[in-house]
């Protein structure tokens, strides 16, 4: 069960890395290094504490199966010695050979308790091989799929396209904010060419991690800006009770909360190191 569960937190290790290695510029240009970072951290720490609970389990192999062989040799030397000078018939010499016995038969079963901790291991590792080749692709292709066009053009006949308007009744939404903050400008493009703006926050209250309402208060008001957009997440649970406090501070120091459509500039701009939007001009005056 260790090891099952060691080779899935490898992946959740290697997945982080991969993901930071594949997007760093992405990372870097959006100051996301703390977050990556805490991701990491968790990921290593969890894998961690899965490795030491194996390793403490594998660590008393030896210290037990040590324990049981010089626990025999004892035993049959105290018992051997008395049957000695008892005169009951057991010799030095068959001691000696009866030691000896014991001692192979018992390296024997300490070799197969060895064999038995690497078998645990490699059943753990065969079963992850065996997921991945028996692992099933999620889109696959009808029994009468099409897979050939004559001249490489399609028609779509009475098709059409549309985003689905809120349970509120709200209208088609223009915002996009990219899973996790990680987007690139082959992203930002595509979804400009759907008709979406790509928005990013500038302070993460870290919500996600479920820290102490204060600490969330501390973390926002210190850090919010004219123009910030504050990450929170509608799930987490300290997020009730430190919202109001946020607002009530906010509001003393005379900010003002609006829609992020009224916050943000829609044409004529330009984006800084930081990732705010600046004004043409403004940016042409600097």
């Amino acid at each position: 069960r260790y090891f099952r569960q060691m080779f899935r937190k490898y992946d959740v290790v290697n997945g982080a890395i991969k993901d930071n290695v594949g997007a760093i510029r992405v990372v870097k240009a959006f100051v996301r290094e703390d977050y990556e970072n805490s991701k990491f951290k968790r990921a290593a720490e969890d894998l961690y504490r899965n490795s030491v609970s194996a390793e403490k389990i594998i660590s008393l192999n030896m210290p037990v199966v040590m324990g049981c062989v010089y626990a025999c040799i004892l035993l049959i030397s105290w018992f051997g010695a008395k049957m000695i000078v008892g005169g009951t018939g057991l010799t030095t010499g068959q001691l000696t050979s009866l030691l000896s016995y014991i001692m192979n038969i018992l390296m024997s079963l300490m070799m197969i308790s060895m064999i038995f901790v690497m078998l645990s291991q490699s059943v753990a590792a065969a079963q992850r091989i065996e997921e991945v080749l028996c692992e099933q692709a999620d889109i696959v292709s009808p029994a009468d799929a099409v897979k050939q066009v004559a001249d490489g053009s399609i028609d779509f006949e009475n098709v059409a396209f549309s985003y689905r308007k809120s349970a509120q009744g709200g209208g088609t939404p223009v915002l996009f904010r990219a899973p996790s903050g990680s987007y690139n400008n082959t992203l930002i493009k595509t979804a400009a060419e759907q008709g979406f703006c790509t928005i990013q926050w500038d302070v993460d209250s870290r919500d996600w991690k479920n820290p102490d309402p204060s600490e969330m208060v501390t973390k926002v008001t210190e850090n919010v800006r004219c123009g910030s957009i504050v990450l929170f997440h509608s799930g987490a649970e300290p997020t009730p009770a430190a919202l109001p406090q946020i607002l009530d501070i906010l509001s003393q120091q005379g900010y003002e909360f609006v829609t992020v459509s009224e916050l943000i500039y829609k044409e004529n701009y330009t984006i800084n190191n930081d990732g705010r939007q600046i004004p043409l001009a403004a940016a042409g005056k600097k």
